[in-house]
């Protein structure tokens, strides 16, 4: 009997639409335009499937290719199949704020204003949410003195991450369906009206992962990464076997593959639309995807199935998802449109799918897609501003011994457009290293490149057709985030680096300050060196544990301290965990305060919030086992809660 699996497979669809809502809320791609003429508004690509009929001759067609494809890879004795998947196991892959009360406090580190981000914890000034393995803990956390364990949202399934609009908490994590043998993105809505008892309102379940989410004027939009069922292929295990045989004949073999591919294309006919589609539900029944929310693009050349999901957090009954072949590495937002990017490292090319957001009945409309060489490091390689998107890429990647070619680009896109199209570039920056951090703000770009030193690169972006590179500084060690100081300055967080000829020994954390008003000379003005080679920070690699305060000045970076160590391979001794608080202000950096927590050696602080008022100012501190409160009025005077009940092995894991 044949079997139906979750695993990858090429189908050469290109858009699935869903739409969910009683209302018809969307039209299909095209332009961005407030009045688009009916005309111009689906790219030619793509056509709507009028019947079942249609959609599944197609799904077989292509999955009959597939699988003689597979076939042949069975054609030669004693070589090895270049890609066997019949055995493989399934791979899924800053705002401050005000609260009601007028205390202020630090919300969750963003990339772009009014454009929120999913994270472990989150705050409103009063309560702090933590996700955890088995739910949601809830905390008292103004005023200080009531610091305590409030309450608790129990979800065996566990939470990933977590959203607050208004009196809504939005947790976001997975669940198990038996009856399909296949994980699920599960998307809670809880009621917080009374913040330490909160009730479930909405469940929305959808086949696939989370691939990254944001939230934008009430209506979160999570990216999901799912994939048709896929047909797995009869008679692989005895094609192998013969293969290998001593006695290995290649007629034979081919004789095989023929019945074979006769057996398989016989038994792919026999499928209905029902064995292929993925489904959705509300956590208590399930549904397919109607054929007519399909459409085929014959350019698509992808092998993987991606989804946005959008909620209406104020409409609950107001939903919408869109499947477009492809795979989201990275989601970035603007407050006008979704962009879902990935890189193909085969191709070394970056794919784009454009979903507008914020405009008109529908609450997210697929308008675009394009391509551009080279891979992305992460969100902060993409920006959207006035009409144009751009993207920061690297070509190749670095090997030890230099020898690999390596270069970096900056495209500027045509956001108004369906294909997305390259209106200016610039390519060929810093041959030989390869991104580590990126940043656009407003008509300037931001580089940080990488081999043995820290070039800081300034892009000018003012002409889009004609985007220049303006300015360049070189320095030791490199940045791996870039933070906005003030209108013309720029925090860098990294490594500090030993430079010993082919390479560089990464050291201690650098923590700089960059002065980039005029472009064309950017400076170093100041910079601090933390700790010896094998000291860390989360900051690192997830800027959702940087937090700065723009009106104290005052920096909070979680970090595990190694010390004594004498540069390059040396690495020092573990000192402890904890968080530094720096001001760092346009003229400087100061330490302000270095804070020893009791913990683990490997359970490194995770994230900070700063919450207070012109008296009184508190510093939460979450790792893997605790919340931690430190008393800033009070020689930093440190509070923990009882540690996390959860079990042994688990707590407050960042995903």
């Amino acid at each position: 009997m044949k079997m139906f699996v979750k695993y990858l497979m090429i189908i050469n669809l290109s858009l699935l639409t869903l739409h969910c809502s009683a209302q018809k809320l969307g039209t299909g791609p095209g332009p961005i335009n407030p009045d688009p003429d009916p005309e111009d508004t689906v790219p030619t690509s793509l056509v709507k499937y009028s019947n079942c009929d249609d959609l599944l001759a197609d799904i077989q067609a292509q999955a009959i290719a597939d699988m003689e494809e597979t076939l042949d890879n069975y054609s030669t004795c004693g070589t090895y199949y270049t890609y066997d998947c019949s055995d493989c196991d399934i791979a899924f892959p800053s705002s401050d704020s005000t609260s009601e009360s007028g205390v202020d406090f630090t919300g969750t580190n963003i990339q772009e204003e009014n454009v929120d981000e999913a994270d472990i914890i989150k705050t409103d000034g009063a309560y702090i949410y933590v996700a955890t393995d088995n739910g949601v803990d809830i905390f008292k956390a103004w005023p200080l003195s009531a610091f305590d364990k409030a309450g608790s949202y129990a979800d065996s399934d566990g939470i990933d991450s977590l959203y607050l609009d208004d009196n809504r908490l939005i947790a976001i994590g997975y669940a198990h369906d038996d009856t399909r043998g296949s994980s699920v993105t599960k998307i809670s809505v809880l009621n917080i009206e009374k913040p330490a008892s909160p009730v479930l309102s909405q469940v929305k379940e959808i086949e696939g992962y989370v691939a990254g989410s944001r939230l934008v004027n009430h209506v979160v939009h999570v990216a999901i990464s799912s994939s048709f069922e896929y047909y797995q292929v009869d008679g692989l295990d005895d094609l192998s076997e013969e293969r290998w045989s001593d006695d290995c004949s290649e007629a034979e073999l081919a004789s095989q593959i023929e019945n074979l591919k006769e057996e398989n294309r016989s038994a792919i006919m026999a499928t209905t639309i029902d064995d292929w589609l993925p489904s959705h539900g509300d956590g208590t029944t399930w549904e397919m995807v109607a054929c007519s929310d399909f459409a085929d693009d014959t350019a698509s050349d992808e092998d993987n199935l991606l989804g946005l999901y959008s909620l209406n957090l104020e409409e609950s009954d107001e939903e919408e998802m869109t499947f477009v072949i492809g795979y989201a590495q990275e989601v970035y937002a603007s407050t006008e449109a979704v962009y879902l990017a990935s890189s193909n490292w085969s191709a070394d090319e970056t794919y784009i799918h454009r979903f507008a957001i914020g405009s008109g009945d529908a609450l997210h409309t697929y308008v675009a897609s394009g391509s551009v060489e080279g891979h992305i490091d992460n969100s902060f390689s993409m920006s959207e501003y006035e009409n144009t998107f751009r993207i920061a890429t690297t070509i190749g990647s670095v090997s030890r011994d230099g020898t690999s070619a390596v270069s970096n680009n900056v495209y500027v896109l045509d956001a108004t457009d369906a294909d997305l199209p390259i209106l200016g570039k610039v390519e060929g920056i810093a041959e030989g290293e390869e991104i580590y951090a990126a940043r656009f703000i407003g008509d300037k770009g931001y580089l940080v490149t990488y081999e043995k030193i820290d070039p800081l690169f300034v892009v000018d972006l003012s002409d889009s057709e004609n985007p220049t590179i303006e300015g360049e500084l070189e320095m030791p060690g490199f940045s791996t985030y870039l933070h906005p100081l003030g209108s013309d300055h720029l925090i860098g967080l990294g490594k500090d680096a030993d430079d010993v000829g082919t390479f560089s020994w990464f050291q201690g954390l650098k923590l700089a300050v960059f002065d980039v008003e005029d472009g064309s000379n950017p400076a170093e003005t100041e910079n601090l060196t933390i700790g010896s080679r094998g000291t860390d920070s989360a900051a690192l690699e997830d800027h959702h544990a940087f937090t700065y305060d723009e009106e104290t000045g005052i920096l909070a970076i979680p970090i595990s301290l190694y010390t004594g160590g004498t540069g390059k391979s040396d690495y020092g001794d573990f000192s402890y965990n904890g968080v530094h608080l720096y001001e760092v202000t346009e003229s400087g950096i100061e330490t302000v305060a270095e804070i020893e927590l009791d913990s683990d050696e490997w359970y490194a602080p995770e994230r900070t919030i700063m919450i207070g008022d012109d008296g009184n100012q508190g510093l939460y501190i979450l790792d893997h086992t605790h919340l931690y409160l430190v008393d800033m009025n009070d020689d930093y005077r440190v509070r923990a809660t009882e540690a996390v009940d959860n079990d042994d092995d688990y707590g407050y894991w960042v995903y």
